[in-house]
């Protein structure tokens, strides 16, 4: 069975917290997103919704469907998504992969990385 056919039967049992039915609703979003936008941005919309609130995995689907929400001209719900990915801090293995922050996720002084003043090294 493709994977948009079986979307739209997950999307009606699904309950919030099923990991399997995001990743399926996520697939097919990825999968008719080039040929129906309207139709991945459903995907992705249920998606979140069944993602629990404020977890990694609903900001990585947020991240994807605010560009799609801007094509699709609803860019208010663009912005008001944007926000909320924005404001949530990253969780501890998106964080461990920002060089140059601490526990708090603020720039450590002196540190190399994000928020550092590092010299550039010269050309070659």
């Amino acid at each position: 069975m493709p994977t948009a056919a079986l979307a739209a039967e997950i999307a009606e049992l699904a309950e919030p917290g099923d990991e399997r039915a995001i990743r399926v609703l996520e697939a097919a979003a990825r999968e008719v997103t080039p040929l129906a936008l309207t139709s991945g941005v459903a995907h992705l919309r249920r998606a979140m919704e069944l993602a629990l609130p404020a977890t990694p995995r609903r900001m990585r689907l947020a991240a994807r469907l605010v560009p799609l929400l801007w094509e699709t001209g609803e860019p208010e719900e663009a912005r008001t998504l944007a926000r909320e990915v924005v404001r949530t801090p990253p969780d501890a293995v998106t964080h461990a992969q920002m060089p140059g922050t601490g526990p708090d996720g603020q720039p450590v002084p002196g540190a190399p990385g994000r928020g550092a003043s590092a010299p550039c090294p010269a050309p070659p």
